[in-house]
């Protein structure tokens, strides 16, 4: 009992669980930062709902119904139509926001590719309604996913990281910065 009567043991428990307590609370808020911010990403933000996740999601399902179309035209084993293929299971399977970008794109190359065939291509009219129209939506789910605002909260999330104390209790409670939609 002698050991916390001690003055200098009990100020150095006291500093110990005050240091703690920040370091336990810090985490928290950072943590709680983090998943607001991933939540655009996944969900959208609170005011419009519109997500880049969603838009992706909207694209494999477009992309889908634009290589259905070809496939009616073009050959099974047509190299645009195997990467359309590959493009969508890349971005299915891609995780990180990065890997989702780079998968995006090479969807949108393919897509861009197999349009062009389709634009040559005598299609019925109501293919040609069809393409058009999955195209177009295609190309505003882009455009709808370059004015999210998930990079500029992960930016500004990644900022306040990098000011103290954010920076100090990210080091020693293995917070990371959030990947970029880019």
């Amino acid at each position: 009992m002698e050991f916390w009567r001690n003055r200098k043991t009990a100020a150095l428990v006291l500093a110990l669980a005050v240091i703690t307590a920040a370091l336990f609370g810090g985490w928290r808020s950072l943590s709680s930062y983090a998943r607001r911010v991933e939540n655009v990403f996944t969900a959208g933000a609170e005011k419009d709902g519109l997500s880049i996740q969603g838009d992706l999601e909207q694209r494999l399902g477009l992309s889908a119904n634009l290589q259905s179309i070809a496939g009616r035209y073009l050959s099974a084993d047509d190299p645009l139509l195997t990467e359309m293929t590959a493009a969508r299971t890349a971005l299915s399977a891609a995780k990180t926001p990065h890997e989702k970008y780079e998968a995006n794109r090479r969807l949108t190359d393919a897509a861009a590719a197999l349009n062009a065939v389709l634009l040559q291509t005598s299609l019925s009219e109501q293919d040609e309604r069809y393409r058009s129209g999955q195209y177009a939506s295609l190309l505003a789910c882009n455009e709808t996913i370059s004015r999210d605002p998930y990079n500029q909260q992960a930016q500004a999330f990644n900022e306040a990281l990098e000011a103290f104390p954010a920076s100090l209790i990210a080091k020693l409670t293995a917070i990371k910065p959030l990947e970029l939609y880019r």
